[in-house]
Formats: structure tokens, sequence, C-alpha cells
């Protein structure tokens, strides 16, 4: 019944939860993020969440955070799960997933490194590994791709984009029945975008905004053909980066944090 937005720049550690039913919004008091930095904010990073608890994965603050948080919806808490990423920090990364686990892909590092692990978090445990599997690394560097975004279909995650330094057009498919991670060739984007954001329905998955240049453009993912719409007929109202979306079943909405 209710939607959670935490974190973001400048300098927010602040959560706000939404009424889906009466669709109203307020500040939750005395909910922050859990950090063994106290005072300082996170951007950048990313959320997944099943029925009873939401996982706020990472982010920016200087110089980076290798932590996950959990909200537990029931009481309105959040606190640090135990251990820390697999990774020292990360930051524009791309988080997924389906009802027992979330998956975090790609992203940077303050040393300018770009990732292209994949962590699993096992939500009845609140644990959190990386699995063999790994995204395309962008043609500039090798070592992985930042500033993705990801959205999910009942049986996978599809990472979109990024860049190397450049806008890239790659998608990856990790398969959440074996952890699985292999690039998608019919589905590429055109243009490739990067710090966009995605959203998806039951059929298809939806990857709009891009930076440098910023742009409308809105791309389809039609889940049952592993193709790409390159753009829709339809666009956000104005040139945007770093969006983000939310959506039901039947439809996906986007927004911009």
């Amino acid at each position: 019944n209710y939607g959670y937005f935490g974190g973001g720049n400048p300098t927010s550690s602040v959560f706000d939860k939404i009424d889906w039913v009466t669709k109203t919004g307020a500040i939750m008091p005395g909910v922050t993020f859990a950090s063994p930095s106290p005072g300082n904010f996170w951007s950048t990073g990313g959320a997944s969440g099943d029925s009873t608890d939401g996982y706020f994965v990472a982010g920016y603050y200087s110089p980076g955070a290798s932590y996950i948080n959990k909200l537990t919806y029931s009481s309105d808490t959040m606190a640090l799960i135990p251990g820390t990423m697999p990774w020292s920090s990360i930051y524009f990364c791309s988080v997924y997933g389906d009802s027992t686990r979330g998956f975090i892909a790609g992203g940077a590092s303050p040393a300018s490194n770009q990732h292209s692990d994949i962590a699993k978090i096992t939500y009845s445990s609140g644990t959190v590994a990386t699995i063999p599997a790994r995204i395309t690394p962008g043609p500039a560097t090798p070592s992985g791709r930042a500033n993705v975004a990801a959205m999910e279909s009942s049986t996978a995650g599809y990472i979109c984009g990024g860049d190397s330094p450049s806008n890239l057009s790659i998608v990856d498919k990790n398969t959440f029945s074996d952890d699985t991670c292999a690039r998608i060739p019919g589905a590429d984007l055109q243009p490739g975008v990067e710090r966009m954001g995605a959203t998806a329905s039951e059929f298809a998955g939806y990857i709009a905004g891009c930076q440098s240049p910023q742009r409308s453009w809105v791309q389809k993912l039609t889940f049952a053909t592993e193709t790409t719409t390159n753009p829709t007929t339809f666009s956000l109202s104005t040139g945007r980066e770093d969006a983000t979306g939310a959506g039901s079943s039947d439809n996906g909405m986007k927004g911009a944090l």
C-alpha cells in the first residue's frame, strides 16, 4: 500500500512515504540511512524489496558506500544488514529483483573503476554475495560499466545502457532461475543511453531519458521477443537524466527525482 523514496542529492538521508490509496506523501520522522559515518548522504544507489522489507543499496556519500540498509515496513525502522557489499564501495549501479531476491549490477567506485560484478541479496536471510555471472563491460572500460538502468520481468532482470565513457546500447539478461547473465544481441538500444530511468509492466520494460545530451526518448523492450523499439511513439514531457520509475503489473510510470 506504500512506496518509499530515500536519499538523493544534495546531502539527503531523508525518507518519504507515499500512500498509494490516498495519493499523499510525507517525510518519515526519525527514519534515515543507518551508516557507520553519521550525517553522510546517499545518492545514485538503488533499491529493491519484497512484501515485508525494502533494501536500499550502496550509493555515494564521500567517497562511496558498501552498505545495504533494510527498511522494515511494519515498523518503519531502518537498520544495516549484517556484512557489507562484496566491493569496497559502489554507486551508479543498477538494482532489480523478484519476490525472493534482489540483484546489484555494474557501477563505479571512487577510484574511477567500473564494475561488471553482480551481487545477490537473499531476502529470507538478509545476506549478500556475488554470483559468478557478470554483465557485459563497455569497450573502453573492460572492467565493467556504470550509469546503467535495470528493470525486471517475472523471470529475469534486464541491465541496460550505461557509459564506457560514451553512451552504450548494450542490454544484458540476468536469468533468475540459474543466476546466469548474457547480452541479448537483438535488444540493443538505439541510440545508446546513460543515466536514464527504467520501469516495467508484466510484458515490457521502458527505458527513458539520458544524459549528454538530455533526452526525452522512451525505448521499449518487449520481454516475449527480447527486442527493443527505438524509440517508442511516446516520450517524456521534457529531456532529463537520472530519472527513476515505478509501475503496476499493467503499466509503468516514470518520474524524476
